[in-house]
């Protein structure tokens, strides 16, 4: 992501789709056909800040449509709530860790989990 990018006023910080898609490519017997492992998308909504970012994880659109749209307090609130729930949580407030900069964020369903990382780079390309 561009850290040089911001969002309006009035905006409830930048959301970015993440469509994870994981296949398999069968090349034995007749022709090839891909089975589909997982897929799903996620949310991933920053607020930009002064010196760090606040980065939540979403699993659906229920709290980013304009009619429920939350700011930082309502979804770190909300995340607090349904900790518990781990990777199924509707949001998940995502904290830096690791000597790497960036966010790392669990996705899972049937047949795959697995571990990405978010980074936001100040500079462009």
């Amino acid at each position: 992501m561009d850290g040089r990018v911001r969002p309006e006023a009035e905006a409830q910080g930048l959301v970015f789709r993440l469509d994870v898609y994981v296949g398999e490519r069968d090349s034995h017997g007749l022709g090839f056909s891909d089975n589909v492992i997982f897929r799903k998308q996620y949310y991933v909504q920053v607020f930009p800040g002064e010196t760090r970012a606040e980065v939540f994880l979403h699993t659906g659109e229920q709290y980013l449509g304009r009619c429920d749209a939350q700011d930082v307090e309502g979804l770190r609130e909300i995340a607090r709530a349904d900790e518990h729930l781990g990777g199924k949580a509707p949001v998940q407030h995502l904290t830096e860790t690791g000597s790497r900069p960036g966010w790392f964020l669990d996705v899972e369903g049937t047949g795959f989990a697995g571990r990405l990382r978010v980074a936001i780079v100040a500079e462009g390309p």
